[in-house]
């Protein structure tokens, strides 16, 4: 690794992502700061992460990795962030789909035919797997539908995008509730499909209990739908701002009333909430990450360089084997 690094010279160094515990994050970066930078002299590293503050289950390491660059820095390291969020898939779902979804849009009733898709529904889509916390939804979806019927709003269907070990699990769920006729499984749609579910729905639900980030819910933001996020997804701070509501994704009770909150909204109402969606998918252009990106390596490059000292390279030497 030393070999060829040496040759490059780098005078900043760019790390990898990170892992949902947080550990894969630690390592790349005690690595480029313990090998590359010290021992090359580099005079800058420049770090990419996601917001490292609100990671579930990643426990204390994005917090020592912060540390140590910091400790790192306070010997003449410059380290700076500057936040990806996951930007090359990002900036491509968000051009795709907002291309697209104005003009099914305008055929929305034909198209609504051919997919068989109801009237008015909640989107959620997701591999179904333990995490994305469906059974959950879907029992806070049967309650909505109880409490909903005695209003004077139209009860609106869900649809599940996505396929995975527990299939079988939500069919038996949804007929001991009798919702076979309410909630739709339309199963792993091509990427070409996806923008007709988005569009023709009345908002986005995605209840997962743990979520590095989120991905479907920038689809969501692109194609200007409210939005019923659980707060313990990464992407919960940026991307939830006046577009729809959080929730905690163990309380079933609260995500039944953040689905009755969006559906008693009037259509002037989500509409409000789905511009400003919009508005938010438009902060992850290509431009703003480029920007990001020269700032971050700018401020790298700025700082004078000076070796880490005998005890902070043990530091990191220690606590980067104990990552791994």
């Amino acid at each position: 690794m030393e070999r060829p690094a040496q040759r490059a010279a780098p005078g900043a160094v760019r790390t990898a992502g990170m892992s949902t515990d947080g550990s894969e994050w630690l390592v790349h970066r005690v690595t480029a700061l313990f090998i590359l930078t010290p021992t090359l002299g580099a005079g800058a590293v420049a770090c990419l992460a996601p917001a490292v503050g609100r990671l579930p289950g990643a426990g204390p390491w994005p917090w020592i990795g912060i540390g140590l660059l910091v400790a790192a820095a306070t010997s003449g390291l410059a380290a700076a962030f500057v936040a990806c969020r996951n930007c090359g898939r990002v900036v491509c779902r968000r051009r795709r789909f907002a291309s697209v979804i104005s003009k099914i849009r305008i055929s929305k009733s034909e198209i609504r035919n051919v997919y068989g898709l109801p009237e008015n529904y909640f989107l959620a889509s997701s591999r179904f797997i333990e995490k994305k916390n469906l059974p959950r939804l879907i029992s806070a979806y049967a309650e909505y539908r109880l409490k909903s019927q005695t209003g004077v709003n139209t009860t609106w269907d869900l649809v599940l995008l996505g396929d995975g070990p527990l299939r079988g699990t939500l069919n038996s769920q949804l007929s001991t509730l009798n919702l076979n006729e309410h909630v739709h499984l339309p199963g792993f749609r091509p990427y070409d499909d996806l923008p007709v579910y988005y569009a023709l729905a009345n908002a986005f639900v995605h209840a997962s209990t743990i979520e590095q980030w989120g991905l479907v819910v920038n689809e969501a933001l692109a194609s200007a739908l409210p939005v019923i996020l659980s707060d313990r997804c990464g992407c919960a701070p940026e991307l939830v701002n006046g577009n729809g509501f959080t929730f905690d994704p163990t309380n079933e009770g609260e995500l039944t009333a953040r689905l009755l909150n969006m559906a008693s909204l009037s259509d002037e109402e989500r509409k409000h909430l789905g511009e400003n969606s919009h508005r938010i998918a438009a902060n992850f252009a290509p431009e703003r990450f480029g920007e990001g990106l020269e700032r971050a390596s700018t401020m790298a490059m700025g700082v004078p360089h000076k070796r880490c000292g005998v005890m902070d390279r043990a530091l990191l030497f220690v606590t980067a084997s104990y990552a791994r």
